[in-house]
């Protein structure tokens, strides 16, 4: 005896996504073109699942983002540490090499780390272009610069890459809402269409709505497992307090 059974609303914007894309390559692997409802709906499912892939991927890039801003920031502290350091040196050529990097950095000081992305950037590229023009030659500074130029660049990729998605997605939905959106169409207009279908033509789609059961019972039982873990931590911890709170009395 065939039961309906829906994707849980407690799964994650990932679960979502694979339920769908798993659900879509079921159907077109086994079932046919002719049933113009059942196209209509898949074709729908397809579309907003490809938009949720695309909210999902703007979130990873925005971490991406702050990740390459964290490198960025790295490469500028060492720079000015090396010079700060080589200024000491009792060596006269190091010395009045970091001495040439000194009279361009300390103009726009170690604080352009905490500017805004945009004037960071500004500043940064500045600040390189004004090193570049002095010549130095002490190889330690010289790498010292290379390395925040490459972490400059590799940081404006990332930012060129989160402005292209972020236009494309300017009108679109958030993923958590996009997510919801495919759940949806998942629980209210997929599984109860496959579900009927399965019972007056079972030769034909039966195989297909168990297939799709399977899937959805995978995620769901992912999601029970993940929320009996949580409710686990939050118990031990609740009776670690508890035994706190007893012995302090």
């Amino acid at each position: 005896m065939r039961k309906q059974q829906f994707i849980s609303y407690r799964s994650t914007i990932r679960g979502v996504y694979s339920v769908a894309d798993l659900i879509v390559l079921a159907i077109e692997k086994r079932l046919s073109t002719d049933d113009v409802f059942l196209t209509s709906v898949t074709t729908l499912l397809k579309e907003k699942n490809t938009l949720l892939l695309n909210a999902i991927n703007k979130k990873r890039t925005n971490s991406i983002l702050s990740s390459n801003d964290t490198i960025r920031d790295k490469k500028t502290r060492f720079l000015f540490h090396i010079v700060q350091a080589f200024l000491l040196s009792d060596n006269e050529t190091i010395k009045a090499e970091a001495q040439k990097a000194d009279s361009v950095l300390s103009r726009y000081g170690i604080a352009i780390i905490n500017k805004s992305y945009s004037n960071q950037t500004a500043s940064t590229a500045a600040m390189l272009s004004d090193l570049d023009e002095l010549g130095i030659k002490d190889s330690t500074i010289v790498n010292a610069i290379e390395e925040l130029r490459n972490a400059q660049e590799l940081w404006q990729q990332s930012y060129n890459t989160y402005i292209e998605q972020s236009i494309e997605s300017e009108s679109k939905l958030s993923a958590s809402k996009q997510s919801v959106v495919v759940k949806d169409i998942i629980n209210t207009k997929l599984v109860p269409y496959m579900f009927a279908m399965s019972q007056v033509n079972s030769n034909i789609y039966g195989e297909t709505f168990d297939v799709i059961q399977e899937i959805i019972e995978t995620n769901n039982d992912n999601v029970r497992k993940h929320t009996r873990k949580i409710k686990s931590k939050s118990q031990v911890k609740e009776e670690e307090e508890t035994v706190t709170t007893t012995n302090n009395l």
